[in-house]
């Protein structure tokens, strides 16, 4: 059975509000020495890949400025080639893309209809 969209949404922004919250006061150089961030941080990363992978393709066609297939891809390079993945990359990731990915899921969320809201 199918997630409904709203919990989808929540859980990507809840995961990428603690990726965040966890590299907040951080350097790069802190973060690359920090060896529990650092597998927080990519445990996060895995669950958006995966909540993203429900996303239905309606609303990724509408938030086309999100690579969906590298959101998706990317928690399958954590899975299964872990001993490749370069804090650098885990670190950008976290400053550069997930701000913009938040702010989409926003948006999809401000769509979803209200719980007080006929469908």
């Amino acid at each position: 059975m199918a997630r409904p969209l709203d919990l989808i949404v929540e859980e990507m922004l809840d995961y990428i509000e603690q990726a965040r919250s966890y590299t907040q006061d951080m350097t790069f150089d802190q973060y690359s020495s920090d060896t529990k961030t650092q597998r927080a941080v990519e445990r996060c990363i895995e669950v958006i890949s995966e909540a993203s992978r429900h996303v239905p393709e309606e609303i990724k066609g509408k938030y086309s400025m999100i690579p969906w297939s590298d959101v998706a891809a990317i928690g399958n390079i954590f899975r299964h080639e872990y001993h490749n993945v370069a804090a650098r990359i885990v670190w950008d990731t976290v400053r550069m893309h997930l701000p913009q990915l938040q702010a989409v899921a926003h948006a999809i969320e401000a769509e979803l209809p209200r719980d007080d809201e006929p469908a």
